[in-house]
């Protein structure tokens, strides 16, 4: 069902459909309250990126969750090699560091991205 609407094949003819994903995204994170009344909402999520074919997976976090609770010191790029029933494997492929620091999560954030690497492969089973 939902998975489904994330990790549908779409052809090039129907990208309009990319925005179903993005329109469910935006409702899990709305807040909604219990039947207490108490509010709440999930702060992120991950799922599987349409446009790369889902080789790739697409990390939310609602702004405000993530500037009060991290720091980006790094980031990495990595590549999916594999996938069976129960491994995936991965390789890295980059690494950046952000410029400078974000006064509001709206702003961009510029990366310092060094050349490309060929990195070892990680198996991970699941």
């Amino acid at each position: 069902m939902l998975d489904d609407l994330f990790t549908e094949i779409v052809n090039d003819n129907e990208s309009y459909k990319y925005k179903v994903s993005n329109a469910i995204t935006r409702c899990m994170l709305a807040n909604t309250m219990d039947a207490a009344g108490n509010q709440f909402s999930m702060n992120g999520m991950i799922y599987p990126s349409i446009v790369n074919n889902m080789n790739s997976y697409n990390l939310l976090l609602k702004p405000i969750y993530a500037v009060n609770n991290f720091h980006i010191a790094s980031l990495q790029t990595l590549k999916i090699t594999e996938v069976s029933n129960n491994e995936i494997s991965i390789k890295l492929v980059r690494n950046g560091y952000p410029i400078g620091t974000k006064k509001h999560p709206s702003e961009q954030l510029d990366i310092n991205w060094l050349p490309e690497i060929d990195g070892h492969i990680l198996n991970i089973k699941y």
